[in-house]
């Protein structure tokens, strides 16, 4: 006869099996793609970005990711002559982000195809370090800051997908592909370099980025 405690033990292993085991917790990533500006200039163009990075996993759908990047913002130069309004902003930019993957919370996620579900979600806190060049005109009303270099922070929030194509048989070592899409929400109204003295600004400025990469998990 089963006793009651080995009934509930099996019990207890025939439920869902949270992950506790042992995964790659660190990570290094390069990325690159474009950011998609809105400002009060409002022509976006497509601007360059390029970074790198570092992540660590406490646990398998947990993750904490420290990158940095360089890249571009453009408005109002499409075509020449430019518009009153234009600027360009090469800037600098740090981020510290936490991401959960749902699709890893459960069972172990290094079998089947929970090991190709590696969506996640996240948000961080960002410092972004402008170096932005602005158009020729002067009125007051356009709120023109004549070449701000300013620091600003950033609430980045964004959703990715990992796909992993190639694993060391030995330790698990892992090489993935990477695409996120990440969107910042500024603190300031100045990384176009103007603030428009006018009643209808009432927003920051934000920009969105699409970027791909590659990442080595150890």
């Amino acid at each position: 006869m089963v006793s009651a405690s080995t009934f509930a033990q099996e019990s207890m292993i025939q439920r869902v099996d949270v992950t506790v085991h042992k995964n790659n917790q660190l990570g290094v990533f390069v990325e690159g793609g474009f950011n998609i500006p809105f400002t009060d200039v409002q022509d976006p163009q497509p601007g360059r970005v390029f970074g790198m990075g570092a992540s660590f996993s406490p646990l398998s759908y947990i993750q904490i990711a420290f990158n940095v990047q360089n890249g571009k913002l453009i408005e109002g130069r499409r075509q020449k002559p430019y518009s009153d309004m234009n600027y360009s902003n090469s800037y600098a930019y740090t981020a510290l982000i936490g991401r959960i993957s749902p699709f890893k919370i459960f069972k172990r996620p290094d079998e089947g195809i929970v090991k190709y579900l590696d969506g996640y979600c996240g948000f961080g806190l960002g410092l972004i370090f402008n170096h932005v060049s602005t158009g020729s005109v002067d009125a007051a009303s356009y709120g023109k800051l004549n070449n701000y270099n300013g620091i600003a922070f950033l609430l980045p929030y964004e959703i990715g997908y990992t796909l992993p194509v190639y694993t060391f048989s030995k330790d698990k070592r892992e090489i993935s592909l990477n695409v996120n899409y990440r969107n910042h929400v500024s603190f300031s109204d100045k990384l176009d370099g103007y603030v428009p003295t006018v009643e209808v600004n009432k927003s920051n400025d934000i920009f969105n980025q699409l970027t791909f990469g590659i990442v080595y998990s150890f």
